[in-house]
């Protein structure tokens, strides 16, 4: 589970792999020649032969799904963050909240694709369960100033303040005090 959270980011920003590109391909090529060398019959029997066309043949097909499902398929749950908060930048300029000001961002799926949106430091969060709300109430304890809600079932739920503003279905709220908190 902790690799999971350290390496989260890469599961659908894979381009940053390209790097390593060289240093994979050098590496398989080179467990090839070692193979060769100390099984040469392995390498000629049909059997790994197929088994590599094969491999190779998946690898093309889940390469050119992925590409397609990238360029082809724009209403996701993460890309709706962007289309949400595509203008609320400038709105939050025009209220006045500071860049420095610290943000929640409440029902962002992703990991921080809202907070690049409206260029403000914070946290992303995916839900308001009772689990998520202690996270929040943790948040608001680091300093944060401002909720902005991207759903209007999320608005309203345990914390104390004034709605401030919205914009494109964002409603945005100066935080207080946190009325609920969790065990």
């Amino acid at each position: 589970m902790l690799l999971f959270t350290l390496f989260a980011q890469f599961k659908d920003h894979d381009y940053y792999f390209i790097a390593l590109i060289p240093g994979i391909l050098l590496l398989v090529i080179n467990s090839f020649i070692a193979i060769k060398n100390k099984f040469p019959g392995l390498i000629n029997h049909y059997v790994v032969k197929i088994l590599l066309l094969t491999l190779c043949m998946l690898s093309l097909n889940f390469a050119k799904g992925k590409l397609t499902q990238r360029y082809e398929k724009t209403d996701d749950m993460y890309a709706n963050i962007g289309y949400t908060l595509s203008k609320t930048r400038h709105y939050m300029d025009l209220l006045g909240i500071s860049k420095n000001a610290k943000v929640i961002i409440i029902a962002d799926h992703t990991p921080n694709g809202g907070l690049y949106f409206i260029n403000r430091p914070g946290w992303s969060v995916n839900d308001d369960s009772e689990s998520i709300m202690a996270t929040v109430n943790d948040y608001i304890q680091k300093g944060a100033e401002y909720i902005l809600f991207t759903d209007p079932k999320y608005i309203y739920k345990g914390f104390n303040g004034t709605i401030i503003g919205e914009n494109n279905g964002v409603s945005i709220f100066k935080l207080q005090k946190v009325i609920r908190t969790t065990p």
